[in-house]
């Protein structure tokens, strides 16, 4: 089987998509030697990014750089050139694809929550994936969530769609001593710290309600924890300065920027608790790489991040401030629910690997070359 994929994000310091992109490919060259796979980067970046190389895996760069050039023109003559039997494209899809095309969606937020998204996006995306979605040979979707409204939102056959979940890399696990410390130094980090990790999109993040939580929290328990941001600043930075200065705690936020994923590890491992209070998410990486390193979560109670967090997270209400705000407080000072989760955290998030996501994403390869 010769496989085609075109990843879209990687590269880019797009947090969970690029994990995914990165991850997947990894996994699948390591699965199946008899598969050829071919990759068609947007750039030399991308390539390098996947830090991988092996006899059946190729590149191609595809030219010129510019991405409004190389998906509708040079991505559709890639394909034709390079003899695949089948292209995913695990973000944007090409316009023209000479053989069957697999998609992952990994969510439709921009469809179901607008209001979260500027225009430029929302316009972008409905017309590369949403408006499409019923042309592609199969669709890949990472949780039940977004499967159920793929289907019902775009009339998706439900034969048309499958669920395979992300996974976690075994470089995730509980980091202690001189090289915790040794990362925590370089970001001017102190104990104890809450956490929030993802790209810094102000709307489906909930960043402004999760701020204000953290204020409230402050004004019950003292200044003694902060909060640090990490992840790179998307659209609407300046609401999130706004809400930071209005609520009078620039002094207890670290913002640390894009973190390379070798120092993810001992950011996780040293906080007392993730905080991912989103109003919509496909999958949340974020949230099982803070259990895997042994450190509880603190959710929404809403969109995919109940299933993908089981019975292991504090799931809370993302609307309420005051609910968020009583979650960081109880993980805060309650040490026996602090073990529980950490405890259930490292239990739940050993039904993920990347080796099954593979396997099951090489399964819905064969089987749409089958039909």
């Amino acid at each position: 089987m010769r496989i085609g994929i075109f990843p879209a994000i990687i590269g880019r310091q797009g947090g969970g998509v690029e994990t995914y992109e990165a991850s997947l490919v990894r996994a699948l060259v390591r699965l199946n030697a008899d598969c050829e796979y071919h990759v068609y980067c947007l750039g030399q970046p991308a390539v390098d990014a996947f830090e991988l190389a092996g006899e059946n895996l190729s590149y191609e760069v595809l030219r010129p750089s510019a991405r409004w050039i190389s998906i509708p023109f040079s991505l559709p003559r890639a394909i034709a050139r390079s003899n695949v039997d089948l292209v995913h494209a695990t973000f944007v899809p090409p316009f023209r694809c000479s053989v069957p095309l697999i998609v992952t969606v990994h969510d439709v937020c921009v469809h179901t929550h607008p209001q979260l998204y500027p225009a430029s996006i929302r316009v972008r995306l409905n017309y590369l994936v949403y408006k499409r979605l019923k042309k592609f040979a199969h669709i890949i979707c990472p949780t039940q969530v977004s499967k159920e409204l793929v289907i019902e939102h775009f009339g998706v056959r439900e034969d048309r769609v499958s669920v395979i979940p992300e996974a976690v890399e075994p470089e995730f696990r509980p980091v202690h001593g001189d090289q915790l410390n040794a990362v925590l130094d370089k970001y001017g980090i102190r104990y104890p710290y809450f956490l929030f990790a993802g790209n810094l999109r102000v709307g489906n993040k909930n960043l402004v309600r999760l701020l204000e939580a953290y204020k409230l929290f402050q004004s019950q328990f003292g200044k003694e924890a902060r909060l640090v941001l990490t992840g790179r600043r998307s659209w609407q930075s300046h609401v999130l300065d706004e809400a930071i200065d209005r609520l009078a705690i620039r002094e207890s936020i670290v913002e640390t920027g894009w973190l390379p994923p070798e120092h993810l590890p001992a950011l996780y491992s040293g906080a007392r608790a993730l905080l991912f209070p989103s109003l919509c998410e496909g999958f949340g990486l974020p949230a099982l790489e803070s259990m895997a390193c042994g450190t509880p979560v603190i959710a929404s109670n809403l969109s995919c991040l109940p299933e993908v967090t089981g019975n292991a997270a504090l799931l809370v209400d993302p609307y309420s401030v005051e609910a968020i705000a009583e979650g960081i407080g109880n993980l805060f000072q309650n040490n026996s629910l602090h073990a529980e989760l950490r405890a259930q955290g490292f239990s739940w998030v050993q039904r993920f690997s990347w080796a099954r996501t593979a396997r099951e994403t090489l399964a819905v390869y064969q089987r749409v070359l089958d039909a």
